[in-house]
């Protein structure tokens, strides 16, 4: 949820229900981030609340019963602060989550202006040369006078149409070329590896369809970051390859080159992290020549044991012998034979 008029608004007065919003990213938003009213129990987990206009976290209550009113807010990253002693919330943070490429800030148009200036609601918010975005249209435009007094910002490479009221102004800060959201954990973001260690994750996918749990923990917002550490043996060898995602599941050197536990059709036991998607997988890149991009070829997520096989005569592979005795000793083997390990440092 990303630099809306709002974000998050859960109601309910009755006791009896339950409101639970988990591995959500809510930021830059104009006013709220969660805004929760009512007497229900609400649970947050794994959620980034940042940046947004008035809070990231917002709560009324009917303050007679406060006391029986549950508020859980577990493993999350919040920039309004939370008191650290507060029974209510359980492994959160208060830095700065790292986004790959993201707004400073979300304002609104308060008034009708010209195609070269809009007035807005908070005018001391910006600077000259401050890059700002008009209805997230995807144009730069570049703050050349802020008016405190009448609340304007003139801007260069003038709108089609004059400005009007109620539109969303999102500042990207002085000088700045791309204004492509990117909501990503950065490779520094404090959110790698922060959520919750007790959720079941084993079904969940984030944003961009990848499996919820790589490297050792699940990470805090939206997207499960990609990533083997510098301090793996096998780190060298995933950037010369190309940084391929699938070498970040917990057991892809162990044969599970999908990330996912899933049920074979045929086989009435399961579901095993080590089956037939996998297979085929291998099957896809079996002897084939690597192009050097994981986008190109996929199947490099069968290149169990991180290795090239072959020789000069017949060539080298990154799919061949050693990969597949790899996945035959983890076929459909229970969980305690196929570890998650893969992306731990010694």
């Amino acid at each position: 949820m990303y630099a809306n008029g709002f974000g998050i608004m859960t109601k309910s007065y009755h006791k009896t229900n339950k409101s639970i919003l988990t591995n959500n990213t809510t930021i830059y938003n104009f006013r709220y981030g969660v805004y929760n009213v009512g007497q229900s129990e609400l649970t947050l987990s794994n959620c980034i609340l940042w940046g947004n206009g008035a809070d990231d976290l917002y709560s009324v209550v009917d303050t007679s019963d406060y006391e029986n009113w549950p508020l859980n807010v577990k493993y999350c990253c919040i920039g309004d602060g939370f008191d650290a002693n507060d029974p209510n919330y359980t492994g959160c943070i208060d830095s700065d989550p790292c986004l790959a490429n993201v707004c400073l800030f979300v304002d609104k148009t308060s008034a009708n202006g010209t195609a070269t200036t809009i007035i807005v609601a908070d005018v001391n918010l910006y600077e000259v040369n401050d890059v700002i975005e008009y209805n997230n249209d995807g144009s730069i435009r570049t703050v050349t006078d802020v008016n405190v007094t009448s609340s304007t910002i003139t801007f260069d490479n003038a709108l089609d149409a004059n400005s009007a009221i109620g539109v969303l102004i999102y500042s990207w800060g002085p000088e700045e070329t791309d204004v492509n959201e990117d909501c990503h954990l950065a490779s520094s973001s404090p959110c790698i590896d922060a959520g919750d260690p007790n959720g079941d994750y084993e079904a969940q996918v984030d944003f961009d369809g990848q499996p919820r749990l790589m490297v050792t923990d699940v990470d805090i917002g939206a997207d499960e970051a990609a990533y083997i550490p510098s301090c793996h043996p096998d780190y060298d060898e995933w950037l010369d390859v190309g940084e391929p995602v699938s070498w970040c599941y917990p057991r892809q050197c162990h044969g599970d080159a999908d990330g996912l536990k899933l049920l074979d059709p045929n086989c009435p036991v399961g579901p095993f992290w080590v089956q037939q998607n996998d297979l085929d997988i291998l099957l896809a890149g079996w002897h084939q020549p690597y192009s050097g991009d994981p986008d190109e070829d996929p199947w490099i997520a069968a290149d169990f044991d991180h290795e090239d096989e072959g020789g000069p005569k017949t060539g080298y592979f990154r799919v061949l012998y050693n990969d597949l005795n790899i996945l035959t000793a983890s076929w459909k083997q229970p969980d305690a034979n196929v570890p998650g390990d893969c992306s731990n440092c010694p």
